[in-house]
């Protein structure tokens, strides 16, 4: 292969989630290609450019998933966004405090659904006058 198909060889595979150096190695290059290619401004700009728009469509795969799942009712991948988004509040690994009030969280998503997490799963623990009291 010349130098041109490997480059369109490793921006393909790039495109499928191979990280760069990966790529350039499935492709045959040799050590001075890859030398070559790193220091390649045009070529790197195309892998940063390639990878984002990958991030972007699957984003955007995942969004559409998301909302018909919550058309549905089902929850779980939103839940997971929001673990990922604000880990603190809805991770895991959040404790609550012992012996204190629970608050329930609910999320409306407007005509699609809502998200409704209570005292079992992973909520920020409530000090207030009235467990109903919002937050």
């Amino acid at each position: 292969m010349v130098l041109s198909e490997k480059k369109a060889f490793v921006l393909k595979y790039i495109r499928l989630g191979m990280d760069a150096l990966s790529a350039m190695i499935c492709a045959e290059c040799t050590d001075e290609e890859i030398s070559s290619l790193d220091t390649d401004n045009d070529f790197q700009r195309q892998i940063k450019l390639v990878s984002k728009l990958e991030e972007m469509r699957m984003l955007e795969g995942f969004e559409r998933a998301r909302s018909n799942n919550l058309s549905m009712n089902d929850t779980r991948d939103t839940r997971w966004m929001l673990e990922k988004i604000n880990p603190d509040r809805f991770g895991a690994g959040f404790k609550k405090s012992s012996g204190k009030n629970v608050a329930s969280i609910r999320i409306d998503f407007g005509d699609s659904a809502t998200v409704e997490m209570d005292g079992t799963d992973n909520v920020e623990s409530f000090e207030g006058d009235s467990p109903e009291e919002e937050l």
